[in-house]
C-alpha cells in the first residue's frame, strides 16, 4: 500500500472515459522511474477517480514536499491544441491559472501571457520569433471598454495584425511554446501529434527546441521530418499489437520505419529545387554534421530548411549524385550546384587526389574526411569523459575512478583490436589502387610501403582515431562506459561536449566549407 493523491478529472487534458484498455475495467498504469530508483505512479480509471503515488522503497510520505523530494520531476503534459478565439474577454486571474495546463488554455491565451511577468514574456517572444522570420511579437493589451478584453498583436513585414488573423500553424506554435516554458531541464515533456499543423521547417525546429529545453520528452509523431534528426537512440516504434515500445538499434529497423510512416525524399527534392544546392553524404552523416555546425555557429548548415543533405552509399554511390543533378536539370529544368562528402575508409592519399580528380572532371566537387569515417571524430577523450560524467551526476554516481587518461586507454583496447584488419585492408588497397594505374612494381615492395606507412601513423593515439573503424570502437567505448560505470552515453551527447577547440582542424574546415557552400547566393 501506497500513500497517494487523488487527481480531478478537471486536472487532465482529456476525456478520462476513454483511457483504460480496449474498453476493459482495468485501470490505465503509467510508470515513471527516476534514476534515483524511485518510481512515480499514475493510475487512471473510467468509473474511480485517477490515483497518484510514489514508491520509493517502502519510504511513507505525507506531505507534498516529501513526495518531490522523492521524486523530483514536473510532468509537463501539452493539451488539445485548438484556433485561438476570435475575442477574449479579460477573465479572473484564478480562473486563467486553472485553465492554464488543460484544453481550455487556448481559450485563455491572451489572457495567460496577459497575467505573464514581462521578463518571461521576453523569453517567450525570442522563442517564437526565431522560427518566424520577419515576424515580432508585441506584449497583449487591455482595451478597456463596457467588457474589458485582451488583445494580442504581432508584425510581420511592417504590417500589424492581430494573432487572430494568423494562420493555424502560428497559432499553434504560439500555443506549443507557451506550455513549453512551463518546463525546464528537470522536467518531462508529453506532447502528442505536434507536427499535424506545422511545416516541417518548424517541425524541425520545435525537435531542437524541445531537446534544448526538456531532460527527458515524449513526443509523439509519424513525421519523418522530426525522426529524421532526432538521434537513433531516441527512437522507439509503438504499435498496437507490440505490449512494449522497440527501441531502433539498427538501420534495418530504421529503415523499417521509414516504410512504415512514408518517406522523406519528396520533401528534400522539394528542398533542393527551391534552394538548387545540394550535399551528398554517406549513410546518416548528415544529422551529425549538423549538430557539429550547431556546435560552431554554422547556422545554415544546422537549418534543413536552409540546406538540403542528399544520402548516398558510399564511395560506390557517387555516380547517384550525378545522375541527381542531370535529372534535376533535363526533367525539372533546374540547375543544381553540388558539393559531396565522403568517409575515408582505407584509401591511400594518392587514391584520394585521383579520386577527387575525377569528381571535379565530371563536374561534381568533392570533400574527403581525413579520417576513416564520420565516427572516429567522436573519438575525443575529454568530451566523452565529460558526457559520461554528466550521466553519472545525473544518477547521483561517484565519478571518482573517471579520468580522462582512462577513456585514452579505452579507446586504445578497443582501436588494437582492429589492427590487423586495418593493416590488411590498407594494403589490399594500396595493391588494388597501383595495379588499376598500371604499376610495375613488385607486390611484395607495395604492400611493404602500405605496411610501413600504417605502422609510422598507427603508433600515435591520433593515428589510431584515425585509423581505426570509428563505428565499431566507438560501439566498444560505450560498451566500456555501461560496464565500467554503468551509465550509457550516444554520439549525440558526446557532441554536446564538445566546444570549439575540441573539433577536429579538419572537420571544422569542412563545416566551414559546406557553410559557404550553402550560404553563397547560386
Amino acid at each position: 500500500m501506497f500513500f497517494g493523491y487523488e487527481i480531478p478529472d478537471s486536472a487532465f487534458p482529456f476525456q478520462l472515459a476513454n483511457a483504460v484498455t480496449d474498453y476493459g475495467d482495468e485501470d490505465a498504469k503509467i510508470e515513471f522511474e527516476h534514476e534515483n530508483g524511485a518510481i512515480a505512479c499514475i493510475r487512471l480509471s473510467n468509473n474511480r477517480s485517477a490515483k497518484f503515488y510514489v514508491d520509493a522503497g517502502g519510504r511513507r510520505f505525507q506531505t507534498s514536499k516529501q513526495f518531490r523530494d522523492a521524486f523530483p520531476v514536473d510532468l509537463i503534459v501539452v493539451p488539445t491544441l485548438a484556433p485561438l478565439e476570435s475575442e477574449e474577454l479579460l477573465i479572473q486571474p484564478e480562473t486563467v491559472r486553472r485553465n492554464r495546463n488543460t484544453r481550455l488554455a487556448a481559450r485563455n491565451f491572451r489572457n495567460i501571457w496577459f497575467l505573464e511577468p514581462s521578463e518571461t514574456f521576453e523569453i517567450f517572444k525570442q522563442r517564437v520569433e526565431r522560427a518566424w522570420d520577419d515576424v515580432q511579437l508585441l506584449a497583449p493589451e487591455l482595451v478597456r471598454e463596457s467588457q474589458a478584453r485582451v488583445e494580442m498583436f504581432f508584425e510581420e513585414k511592417r504590417v500589424t495584425r492581430e494573432i487572430q488573423w494568423a494562420g493555424f500553424g502560428f497559432q499553434v506554435w504560439l500555443q506549443i511554446h507557451t506550455h513549453l516554458i512551463r518546463g525546464g531541464e528537470n522536467s518531462i515533456l508529453v506532447l502528442d501529434e505536434p507536427d499535424i499543423y506545422l511545416h516541417p521547417d518548424l517541425q524541425h525546429r520545435l525537435y531542437t527546441d524541445v531537446k534544448e529545453l526538456f531532460g527527458q520528452f515524449f513526443l509523439a509523431t509519424h513525421a519523418v521530418e522530426i525522426i529524421n534528426v532526432a538521434d537513433t537512440s531516441e527512437i522507439l516504434i509503438v504499435e498496437p499489437t507490440h505490449r512494449a515500445a522497440k527501441r531502433v538499434k539498427k538501420d534495418a529497423d530504421y529503415d523499417a520505419m521509414l516504410s512504415y510512416i512514408g518517406s522523406a525524399e519528396n520533401a528534400d527534392f522539394a528542398k533542393i529545387t527551391k534552394i538548387r544546392k545540394v550535399l551528398f553524404v554517406e549513410g546518416k552523416d548528415g544529422k551529425f554534421l549538423r549538430r557539429f555546425a550547431r556546435r560552431c555557429g554554422y547556422e545554415t548548415l544546422a537549418e534543413e530548411a536552409k540546406s538540403p543533405i542528399f544520402q548516398l552509399g558510399g564511395f560506390s554511390q557517387w555516380r547517384r549524385a550525378q545522375t541527381t543533378v542531370w535529372a534535376f536539370k533535363n526533367l525539372l529544368d533546374v540547375e543544381v550546384e553540388t558539393l559531396c562528402l565522403f568517409d575515408k575508409d582505407y584509401r591511400s592519399d594518392a587514391e584520394i587526389k585521383e579520386f577527387v580528380a575525377n569528381m571535379k572532371a565530371s563536374g561534381l566537387e568533392c570533400l574527403i574526411l581525413d579520417r576513416k569515417e564520420i565516427e572516429n571524430y567522436f573519438l575525443h577523450p575529454t568530451a566523452i569523459t565529460k558526457a559520461i560524467s554528466s550521466r553519472l551526476k545525473a544518477a547521483n554516481k561517484d565519478d571518482a575512478d573517471l579520468s580522462v587518461d582512462g577513456i585514452v586507454k579505452a579507446i586504445e583496447l578497443a582501436a588494437s583490436k582492429y589492427k590487423t584488419e586495418v593493416s590488411a585492408h590498407i594494403s589490399s588497397n594500396a595493391l588494388r589502387f597501383s595495379r588499376e594505374n598500371g604499376s610495375r612494381e613488385d607486390d611484395s615492395t607495395i604492400i611493404s610501403r602500405a605496411l610501413e606507412d600504417f605502422e609510422t601513423r598507427w603508433n600515435t593515439f591520433d593515428g589510431k582515431i584515425s585509423l581505426a573503424p570509428g563505428k565499431e570502437v566507438l560501439k566498444k567505448v560505450f560498451d566500456f562506459s555501461q560496464t565500467k560505470f554503468g551509465v550509457s552515453i550516444t554520439p549525440a551527447m558526446i557532441q554536446e561536449h564538445m566546444g570549439l577547440n575540441d573539433l577536429d582542424p579538419y572537420l571544422l574546415a569542412v563545416l566551414d566549407k559546406a557553410e559557404q557552400f550553402f550560404g553563397q547566393n547560386p
